[in-house]
């Protein structure tokens, strides 16, 4: 009997459904597990990284990088409130609320938060830098304007510049009941001066026996989206960043009703 091979994957890997042999083409987040001093360490490596991770040897450098900090004991720790970072904000809330209160939806608040802080701004000591660098103290309203105006330059729409800033808003409110920050650029003082652009009501509904048609005509990849998105009323990039354990859950409850 044929020894069975064994994967090494240096603290690093994949925990999708893939299998093993196509983790380099799937698009799925790497992850990182590392022991150290009796504590596990546990996570999405696109996280900790500017933008999602794809390859493999990318992955592995920010591995060793973390490995440092953390045997060294430097990694999470926060910053002094006056050298924050957006990004180091938003690690904190990840961490702190939504790993927590709202983990069946973590890669949607990945996704739209991991937008926000990629996105190059003019700073005001010259040049472009990822909002994400930028100091808490630094971002004031006019920069959550310009983040707006350089959305709708990129293509973004309406509905997908609005979730951002929804999400960025949910950041600052989070830091300033912490603690971590003393205002948000969203208001000044108990008036909001960044609000969320109208959005075009839908008009388009499901008519009697239009669901039923439209699951028969379905494959099966397909069909447990369809009942996931009439389920949920989510979006295509939500559903797309679910887990298929979740679709087929959502699945599953919906056959036993």
């Amino acid at each position: 009997m044929p020894k069975k091979i064994r994967h090494v994957n240096h603290g690093v890997r994949k925990v999708c459904g893939c299998p093993h042999a196509k983790w380099a083409k799937c698009t799925h987040p790497w992850h990182f597990a590392f022991k150290w001093q009796g504590i596990h360490h546990r996570f999405s490596l696109d996280r900790h990284a500017p933008q999602h991770i794809d390859s493999k040897t990318e992955a592995l450098k920010l591995a060793d990088a973390i490995r440092t900090e953390i045997r060294a004991g430097t990694f999470g720790r926060p910053a002094p409130r006056a050298e924050m970072t957006l990004q180091q904000l938003v690690d904190a809330y990840i961490e702190r609320y939504v790993d927590v209160e709202r983990a069946a939806t973590q890669a949607d608040y990945l996704s739209k938060l991991g937008g926000v802080c990629r996105t190059e701004l003019p700073h005001p000591t010259g040049g472009s830098l990822r909002l994400g660098d930028w100091r808490l103290s630094d971002i004031i309203t006019d920069t959550i304007e310009r983040f707006r105006e350089q959305q709708r330059t990129a293509g973004v729409g309406v509905v997908g510049a609005n979730r951002k800033l929804a999400a960025a808003r949910a950041v600052f409110n989070w830091g300033i009941r912490l603690g971590y920050c003393e205002s948000t650029p969203f208001k000044r003082h108990t008036e909001t001066v960044v609000k969320l652009s109208p959005e075009l009501p839908r008009c388009r509904r499901l008519q009697d026996g239009e669901e039923g048609r439209l699951l028969k005509c379905a494959d099966p990849h397909l069909h447990a989206l369809i009942v996931a998105a009439l389920e949920t009323g989510m979006r295509k990039g939500e559903l797309l960043s679910w887990q298929w354990s979740q679709v087929e859950g959502l699945q599953i409850g919906r056959k036993a009703r």
